[in-house]
C-alpha cells in the first residue's frame, strides 16, 4: 500500500509539471527578457548541477539537483525544467517531495533566510510570501515579467496528511537579499 501512495505521489508531482511546463510554453508575455541564459554545466553522469549544489533551509542542508526527475526528488530539492538558474535574474522554481525534504517546508515562516550555496557562490533569499493554491491553479505559480531574483519553493500540502492524491501545494516565495 505504501508503494501504491508514493507512485501516486509521483504521478501527481509529474502532472503538476507537465501543467507547469506547458503554462510557461503558453505564456503569451514577454517574460523571457527578465531571464538570462542559464550557464549550468551539467555532470553527464548524474545531471547535477556544476558541481555540488546545496539548498540550506531552516539549518538543513540538502542537494539541489537541475532537474525534476523521480529520483532527484528523492535524493533533495529539484529545479523545475524552464525556470531560471538560482542565481540569475527570474524566478527559479524548486520543489521536494512532501513525505521526505519537502516536510520542512512547513516549518518556513516570513523574514526566513534561505540559502543555496556551489563552489563559486553563496546566495541567500529572504522569505516574502507564503502561499497555500489548488493544483488547478499552477500558473500561480509564475511571476510574469520579473527583473527580481526569486526563489520559489514548493511541495505537496497538507504536508503531513497521508492522502496520495493531494490537490493543493504549498508554495513559498523568497527574495534574494545578497
Amino acid at each position: 500500500m505504501k508503494n501504491k501512495k508514493k507512485l501516486f505521489l509521483i504521478l501527481n508531482l509529474l502532472i503538476i509539471a507537465l501543467m507547469l511546463y506547458n503554462n510557461l510554453n503558453n505564456k503569451q508575455t514577454n517574460i523571457s527578457h527578465a531571464l538570462t541564459k542559464q550557464t549550468i554545466t551539467q555532470n553527464s553522469s548524474n545531471n547535477q548541477l556544476e558541481n555540488e549544489v546545496k539548498i540550506m533551509i531552516l539549518n538543513k542542508e540538502y542537494s539541489l539537483f537541475n532537474d525534476f526527475s523521480i529520483q532527484h526528488l528523492l535524493d533533495g530539492y529539484g529545479k523545475m525544467p524552464h525556470s531560471a538558474n538560482y542565481a540569475d535574474i527570474g524566478q527559479s522554481i524548486i520543489g521536494a517531495h512532501r513525505e521526505s525534504h519537502g516536510n520542512i517546508l512547513k516549518h518556513v515562516k516570513i523574514n526566513d533566510i534561505i540559502t543555496i550555496k556551489d563552489h563559486k557562490k553563496l546566495i541567500k533569499y529572504e522569505v516574502s510570501s507564503i502561499n497555500i493554491i489548488d493544483e488547478k491553479n499552477a500558473n500561480e505559480f509564475y511571476l510574469q515579467n520579473t527583473r527580481d531574483n526569486i526563489l520559489t519553493l514548493f511541495t505537496c500540502y497538507p504536508v503531513d496528511a497521508s492522502d496520495a492524491n493531494p490537490t493543493k501545494r504549498l508554495v513559498i516565495n523568497a527574495l534574494k537579499i545578497n
